[in-house]
């Protein structure tokens, strides 16, 4: 009914509404998320990243009506809290790791990242030998 009205709102030029052409497109989005969460119960998941390379998923109405309200609660402190408190990880059934992913020592970055190091290198030899074969293909 109204709520499909409203989902298409804009595309028609007898449209009363005095809106630009990207707030029309906005609206129709919203409405369009709005719908879909009331006729199918469709929800489009919410990424979270945290550190250590753990990544929150939250894909449920209740789920995002839980982040929405936690994330205004705790703002700038809700990435922390996460990580940290047992109370949102019973929430969002989640568990963090606590370890630390291993970080390369500055020998070990300078030996594989290094403009100088034996990959690199490598791949400049394959790169120039490309290079020649292309050129002595469009010689022939």
């Amino acid at each position: 009914g109204r709520m499909r009205e409203l989902a298409v709102v804009g595309k028609k030029r007898t449209d009363t509404l005095r809106h630009g052409r990207r707030a029309k497109a906005e609206m129709r989005s919203a409405f369009r998320s709005v719908l879909a969460v009331v006729e199918h119960s469709q929800v489009t998941p919410t990424k979270i990243k945290l550190q250590h390379g753990d990544t929150l998923v939250v894909d449920t109405l209740r789920g995002n009506v839980s982040l929405s309200a936690f994330r205004k609660m705790l703002a700038g402190g809700f990435q922390v809290h996460l990580q940290h408190n047992p109370l949102l990880h019973e929430v969002f059934d989640f568990k963090p790791s606590q370890s630390r992913p291993e970080r390369m020592s500055a020998q070990e970055k300078r030996y594989y990242r290094s403009p100088n190091s034996a990959a690199a290198k490598s791949r400049t030899a394959d790169r120039k030998g490309g290079r020649q074969a292309k050129a002595s293909s469009v010689m022939l």
